[in-house]
């Protein structure tokens, strides 16, 4: 779980960076955000994720991708709870 706590950190910090230098400061639209993982994160870093408005996809056990439910609503446009 420290390789997914250092991903998730790394993750957070990179899209919030960009979110703020490339597109709040130039008065642009302010994107929808997604973390993709190369690995299982665990349900406790997507619950997580999601309370910072982030959704996340991960590669799984059985090299699929996997949509946490606020990915699958920004690209799919799915219900969101």
């Amino acid at each position: 779980h420290h390789d997914s706590r250092n991903a998730v950190r790394s993750a957070i910090g990179q899209l919030f960076d960009y979110r703020h230098f490339l597109y709040a400061t130039n008065k642009r639209k302010v994107p929808k955000l997604i973390a993709l993982f190369s690995e299982p994160i665990g349900a406790a870093y997507v619950s997580f994720l999601e309370t910072q408005d982030i959704g996340s996809i991960y590669l799984d056990e059985s090299n699929d991708w996997v949509l946490s439910s606020l990915a699958r609503h920004f690209l799919l446009n799915e219900t969101y709870p």
